[in-house]
């Protein structure tokens, strides 16, 4: 076992990771594949959230706007045109869940597919590696990295449709329709806008090579343990639990300065 895990060290020192423009290259790689036969229910998945953020952002609030301002100002006709808009904006709502659940719809039916085809894809590069490649490779690693190479295309698809994109549209919408209301406060708004992304945008930068040592201790801590529960009988045998425990130990420390520093 103290044979393994230092040749499983030693592996990862033979092969570094790679900088992080190439990583990106890499999980646009293989996550784009299997993109791909799905393109038109991502069309479908933008196209109605896009929908549905410009509706409660522009319509729903402007309707709002509207409302009060005839509620307020009073005058002849002030109930009917304040029904009349009443009746908008229900309609305006109506249609903003109508285009959410085509997104959802789509999102979930696309996502599921995609994630079995992960699923199958990493069973299929792991079939094709040598007897060689798994006498040196921890099981337990390639079961997490395996399990977080798909799980991982899940969160980053719902970051980007939801973070990113819908946020992106429901942004331009307000910086505009606020332009179109007051150029002084459009103009602040995207003043501030800027200045948020840049920091974010850095911010992120540095944060990413510590999410990605965070991944490698949390693969390193589930061979580790793999290794211990598969070889019990062995440790018993020898009397090294104590040994095993404080190595143990040892590696969950350095998972936890790695999950505190991300």
């Amino acid at each position: 076992m103290r044979f393994a895990r230092r040749l499983f060290f030693y592996n990862l020192e033979m092969f570094p990771m790679q900088p992080s423009h190439l990583q990106y290259r890499s999980i646009l790689h293989h996550y784009g594949r299997h993109i791909r036969p799905y393109l038109r229910q991502q069309v479908y998945i933008l196209t109605s959230y896009a929908c549905a953020g410009l509706i409660v952002v522009v319509i729903v609030r402007l309707l709002y706007k509207h409302l009060i301002d005839t509620v307020t100002s009073g005058g002849s006709g002030a109930y009917e045109h304040a029904m009349t808009l009443t009746t908008y904006l229900a309609g305006s709502v109506v249609a903003y869940n109508i285009a959410f659940r085509i997104g959802d719809y789509h999102m979930v039916s696309s996502q599921s597919r995609i994630l079995r085809d992960l699923n199958n894809y990493a069973h299929r590069i792991l079939q094709d590696k040598s007897y060689e490649f798994y006498t040196n490779t921890f099981a337990g690693s390639l079961i997490a990295k395996t399990r977080r190479f798909v799980n991982a295309f899940e969160t980053l698809h719902d970051q980007f449709v939801f973070q990113l994109w819908m946020s992106g549209v429901q942004l331009l919408a307000s910086v505009s329709v606020l332009w179109y209301e007051s150029w002084v406060l459009g103009t602040v708004f995207l003043g501030w806008l800027v200045l948020y992304l840049t920091m974010t945008w850095y911010l992120v930068r540095f944060q990413i090579p510590k999410g990605i040592a965070q991944a490698e201790t949390d693969s390193r801590t589930t061979a580790h343990y793999s290794d211990i529960i598969s070889n019990i009988l062995t440790v018993k045998m020898f009397g090294t639990s104590a040994y095993e425990i404080a190595a143990f130990e040892k590696t969950v420390d350095t998972q936890e300065r790695a999950r505190r520093a991300s």
